[in-house]
């Protein structure tokens, strides 16, 4: 076989390309839905945040969601609810009694430098899967987002229109919910 001049320089600038990383990484959406493991309760789905990410945001326990499943045709949505609070899973994958992880905090503790690979971490979320979404009509979720599919806070009309709330009348208004 014979190569050209020009076609090994074309080779090695096109390797050169995708062995490049960009520099300002930002994912599509604050969440994404984790893999299921066998025997998972099909109600549910896990989903990953990352917190060093631009565009992550603060999500806590009773948040509700919306999980757009881009993956599947015809392209649903999902109304969920956080059912607890976060785990803080690190990304290293070490487990909690590894003697790295723990020497790692030590010296966090004294102020030293560690690797910022094992301080980061991810935060993993439990989520109920309330109603599912296709043209603007709500049914009963028949089906689950595939792993992987963005996820973000609802807003509040999604959340009215979406759990069947009344419009609020402020004459009825008696207290605030903290």
């Amino acid at each position: 076989m014979t190569y050209s001049n020009d076609s090994l320089s074309e080779t090695e600038s096109n390797n050169s390309q995708q062995n490049q990383t960009p520099t300002n990484f930002t994912p599509i959406a604050p969440l994404v839905t984790w893999s299921d493991s066998y025997g998972a309760n099909p109600a549910y789905v896990e989903l990953l945040g990352f917190p060093n990410s631009h565009n992550y945001q603060r999500i806590e326990a009773l948040d509700f969601v919306i999980i757009e499943d881009v993956w599947d045709n015809p392209q649903y949505k999902y109304f969920a609810r956080i059912e607890e609070a976060n785990l803080n899973l690190p990304l290293m994958g070490l487990s909690r009694e590894n003697p790295t992880r723990i020497v790692t905090q030590e010296r966090y503790l004294r102020g030293m430098p560690t690797p910022s690979t094992l301080g980061e971490c991810v935060h993993l979320f439990k989520g109920k899967i309330i109603t599912r979404l296709h043209n603007g009509i709500c049914s009963s979720p028949r089906t689950r987002p595939n792993w992987n599919s963005p996820t973000r806070l609802a807003t509040a009309q999604e959340i009215i229109d979406n759990l069947g709330l009344p419009t609020a009348n402020p004459d009825f208004e008696i207290g605030v919910i903290a």
